[in-house]
């Protein structure tokens, strides 16, 4: 098989990927950002949130990021990527690049709102290859 992760799915909602050799097992689950109740604190190793952020509020966001923090294990990781205003303001002056954006963070913006909730920050990127 050339697949790189077989997908079992355990119920609609979450679903399981196994890798191959069965070594590798990757819950995921779909659920609201805003929404992370379902999750008992420090049981979770990763949480990934691609270009997503951008899309609630402000407060909203306060909100996921401190939730994220409250479920993460201590060493776990939560890997944030989003348009990084310095950039996209380069691109389109008035408003957003994209019209269901409700904010575009600047990396300082966003470093310290993810600070304030208690991360320790490993690596910031500010460029993407995309550009």
């Amino acid at each position: 098989m050339q697949n790189n992760l077989i997908l079992r799915s355990l119920e609609e909602h979450p679903q399981q990927f196994i890798t191959p050799d069965n070594l590798t097992k990757i819950n995921y689950i779909y659920r609201s950002m805003t929404d992370l109740s379902n999750f008992p604190e420090h049981t979770v190793d990763l949480v990934w949130s691609g270009q997503s952020i951008e899309h609630i509020t402000e407060e909203e966001a306060e909100k996921v990021i401190q939730e994220v923090f409250r479920v993460i294990k201590p060493g776990g990781s939560f890997c944030l990527d989003t348009p990084n205003r310095q950039l996209t303001k380069l691109l389109v002056r008035r408003g957003f690049i994209h019209p269901e954006h409700k904010i575009e963070y600047r990396p300082d913006q966003l470093v310290a709102k993810i600070q304030k909730a208690g991360f320790i920050i490993k690596k910031v990127s500010y460029f993407s290859n995309a550009l």
